[in-house]
């Protein structure tokens, strides 16, 4: 569901950025998968909930 815009954090390339669509109110899961720089991936899994009046 994301806008496919990945950005690397400038100053600190342990931080990512990326957009995603107008979401409606709703639960919603971010997963991610990425490659460290030691060669290991890393899996995770994260809900979040949008409230409030659109």
């Amino acid at each position: 569901m994301d806008l496919q815009d990945v950005e690397v954090g400038p100053d600190d390339p342990r931080k990512l950025s990326v957009g995603v669509p107008n979401l409606p109110r709703g639960t919603y899961a971010v997963k991610y998968r990425v490659l460290s720089v030691d060669g290991h991936i890393v899996e995770e899994q994260f809900p979040f909930t949008i409230r409030g009046s659109r």
